[in-house]
């Protein structure tokens, strides 16, 4: 669920991540795997030493639940900045996303090709 991306050839972990739970309807997670991906998340980001604003984004309640709790779950780390939005528009303006990655997450892209620019 929340590590998929890190396996992507060009990932750089000082990406922000968008993580899209939209037409989720069923769930097999239990609180023990959404804490234990919680305490891989936090690890990744001590080892890696890099910030990391993380939206996710989850219109259904089911969905929305999972998010909360994982967002609790993580707890004041201070690498990571986590929320969880219903709407696109609030995970976009989370993550400061152009009107360009608007508009293709919004069309349900399936292959994005977004110039991203690091945080200093």
């Amino acid at each position: 669920m929340m590590t998929g991306y890190r396996n992507v050839p060009d990932y750089d972990p000082a990406f922000d991540v968008l993580q899209d739970f939209r037409g989720t309807e069923t769930n097999e997670l239990t609180y023990s795997d959404v804490s234990m991906m919680a305490e891989n998340t936090k690890a990744f980001r001590q080892k890696v030493g890099v910030e990391v604003r993380l939206a996710l984004l989850a219109p259904g309640d089911l969905g929305f639940g999972m998010g909360r709790m994982f967002t609790t779950l993580l707890g004041n780390c201070p690498l990571i900045n986590a929320d969880v939005f219903r709407d696109l528009e609030g995970a976009a303006a989370f993550l400061d996303l152009s009107a360009q990655a608007r508009t293709l997450i919004g069309n349900g892209a399936n292959s994005l090709s977004i110039s991203v620019s690091h945080r200093t």
